[in-house]
């Protein structure tokens, strides 16, 4: 026969077990646990010889590759599992890209010779590069260029939006000799 303490005891016992098993992580750990991302004070981590970037714990990180591109990664997944994300990019017929609803991505505020400009996805077999373009009656895409480099959308978007009091591209004023055209 057993008394009340010995089984408060047992009970005792068989809680502050489950206790330990709990605190143990349970299968393999996170990208983000394996860097040790905890706070802002560091945000490049080394891992198997590869450069992460982080802006934060649970906030994407970026991977950088040797050949200067960029992976998204996970931080909430094992590693491993991280880099097999598909990122799914949508098109209309036209090439145009669509945003999370289905709807064309427009250059908001921004023209080039009174046509509305457009994100378009230009696909490459190892990367995948965002452009601006405007399209002719006939549907055809005609890309930007500044001087004789071609703007990314980023780089027409964050660099040359704030220059501009019309949103009219063809009036932008670089201060330099490159004047931006279209092909």
């Amino acid at each position: 026969m057993t008394t009340d303490d010995e089984d408060d005891n047992d009970k005792e016992e068989s809680q502050s077990d489950d206790d330990e098993q709990s605190s143990e992580p349970e299968g393999p750990l996170t990208l983000g646990e394996e860097l040790e991302i905890e706070d802002l004070s560091r945000c490049i981590y080394f891992k198997d010889s590869k450069i992460f970037a982080a802006a934060g714990p649970g906030l994407p990180l970026l991977q950088v590759n040797t050949d200067g591109t960029f992976v998204s990664l996970d931080p909430d997944l094992p590693y491993r599992d991280s880099i097999d994300v598909e990122v799914v990019v949508s098109q209309d017929k036209y090439g145009r890209l669509l945003n999370e609803l289905g709807e064309v991505r427009k250059v908001v505020g921004m023209t080039y010779n009174g046509k509305q400009l457009y994100f378009v996805a230009e696909r490459h077999p190892d990367n995948e590069q965002h452009l601006a373009a405007w399209f002719d009656d006939e549907w055809k895409p005609h890309y930007l260029y500044l001087g004789d480099t071609l703007l990314s959308a980023p780089m027409l978007v964050n660099r040359l939006r704030n220059h501009m009091l019309s949103g009219e591209l063809s009036e932008l004023q670089t201060g330099s000799d490159q004047t931006i055209r279209s092909d």
